[in-house]
């Protein structure tokens, strides 16, 4: 068993191993049960033998993993851009359920930054509306856009579809506008999107101004 005596000896050249025994030598002693009752408890469950030996080989991890799990639920279901780089207002996908029922899942809204540097990201979950707090990690800071964001569920709201500057706005507060009128444009990256009127409608209010910094979801405007 081991390497050959003349590998040991050109490696260590000359130096003790530092170890004589095998790994049993090395590590203590483990009561399976006393460990089992334990991750039983963290995970709020009996624990399956494939938790224990998970648990053991890696403490640290599992045990990231449980507290995470036991937050925010299993996330086996949810695709991995969703998971990876989160949601924005208008992405929607569907989770399937232990016992397969499809649970349509969309993001409808997100607040503008709260002062506790949060937003309220609001989602439809089966017909159903949840809201939860999130921290923004990469809002903070003199470029930190605060102003309202758009209502997924107002008809009359109007949205901008992506992060940047107000190149123009073509209508004043009060004027009547026609299905197809344009009312601002949104550029970004050499990108220019055309935002314009859903409906035949009158411009209640505008939200921006031109040169302004909006970000994707951000309220330009209000119709009716």
């Amino acid at each position: 068993m081991g390497f050959p005596d003349w590998l040991t000896k050109f490696v260590l050249k000359g130096a003790a191993p530092l170890r004589t025994g095998g790994a049993e030598d090395k590590l203590p002693e483990l009561d399976f049960e006393v460990k089992t009752a334990e991750i039983s408890e963290l995970l709020g469950r009996p624990a399956t033998e494939e938790d224990v030996m998970t648990a053991i080989l890696y403490p640290k991890v599992y045990s990231d993993y449980v507290k995470h799990t036991n937050k925010y639920g299993s996330l086996e279901q949810v695709p991995s851009p969703a998971y990876w780089y989160g949601m924005t207002v208008g992405d929607a996908f569907t989770y399937r359920t232990d016992d397969g029922t499809d649970v349509p899942v969309k993001c409808t809204r997100v607040s503008a930054l709260l002062p506790s540097g949060d937003r309220e990201v609001s989602f439809s979950v089966d017909g159903k509306e949840l809201k939860v707090k999130v921290k923004d990690e990469e809002a903070a800071g003199p470029d930190a856009f605060t102003g309202p964001m758009a209502d997924s569920g107002n008809p009359g709201h109007l949205a901008s579809p992506m992060s940047g500057v107000v190149d123009a706005l073509f209508v004043k507060v009060g004027q009547a506008v026609s299905e197809g009128d344009p009312i601002a444009t949104v550029s970004a990256m050499k990108m220019e999107v055309k935002i314009v009127a859903q409906a035949d409608s009158t411009v209640q209010s505008l939200a921006v101004e031109e040169g302004g910094k909006v970000i994707g979801g951000a309220l330009i405007g209000v119709l009716s």
